[in-house]
């Protein structure tokens, strides 16, 4: 996810209320920079659109959208009958409250990625898993079947989603690459049983092959727990076989030498 311009306050207290863009300005790069460092100044483009901005009596502020060029953020303003941005709010993507329309869609396709990308985590074999056009129509009624641009939207967003590796557009379906260790089949994997043998058992396995064997002894339990670490790969959650697996198995192959 690519940083975006916020406002951040130190322990914040938000009043929010509802506002409505009434008029959008769009200001050339410099102007709307110079606007930002500035916001009390004096404008002519407040001045000139004075009488649209007021707040109603359900409280609804209505008011200009300032935007600049090259910028995907802007300014609400309520100048409340002055010449200078007397009311703001910052708005850091400004394009989806300019257009009603792009905020549906925008919040309908990510609601569907973040389902497709946990339903997909949770059928994937072996990290693959493929959902075809009519699925998506079936399920949310969006047709993507002969809308490339919706095709190529949806591919995007879900590539960026950490889970995902790559995602592929064929002429009917998505398919998805998924990374390991967001694949439920991956995490869910089960250990193949096997027996484990505790340290002092695994001393008088080796006595019996070779007497006085404990020194030996300790040398192996010692890989062995390397091995357990290996095995978890610095996971300590994870699950993996244990050092006294690894016993049970280094006893095993010794008997059979």
């Amino acid at each position: 996810m690519n940083p975006i311009n916020v406002i951040m306050e130190h322990k914040p207290y938000f009043q929010l209320c509802q506002a409505k863009a009434e008029k959008i300005i769009r200001l050339s790069e410099r102007e709307f920079e110079r606007f930002l460092k500035n916001p009390m100044e004096y404008q002519d483009f407040i001045k000139e659109n004075v009488d649209l901005m007021r707040q109603d009596e359900s409280g609804v502020y209505h008011c200009l959208l300032v935007i600049g060029d090259n910028h995907r953020d802007g300014v609400l303003v309520e100048a409340d009958g002055y010449d200078y941005a007397r009311y703001a709010s910052y708005v850091p993507d400004a394009a989806a409250l300019a257009y009603d329309s792009l905020s549906e869609m925008g919040n309908r396709l990510a609601f569907l990625v973040d389902l497709f990308v946990t339903e997909g985590a949770a059928a994937a074999s072996e990290g693959y898993w493929e959902i075809s056009f009519e699925q998506i129509r079936e399920q949310s009624g969006l047709e993507l079947g002969e809308n490339p641009f919706l095709q190529e939207l949806m591919a995007d967003m879900v590539t960026e989603r950490p889970e995902v590796a790559e995602v592929c557009i064929w002429r009917d379906c998505f398919s998805v690459n998924y990374r390991p260790e967001f694949c439920h089949d991956h995490q869910k994997e089960e250990i193949p049983e096997s027996q484990e043998m505790g340290y002092e058992a695994f001393v008088e396995a080796l006595d019996a092959i070779r007497p006085d064997s404990r020194e030996a002894a300790a040398v192996w339990y010692e890989w062995a727990k390397e091995l357990e670490e290996c095995d978890k790969a610095g996971e300590p959650e994870r699950a993996g076989r244990k050092a006294e697996a690894f016993l049970s198995e280094f006893a095993g192959r010794f008997h059979a030498i």
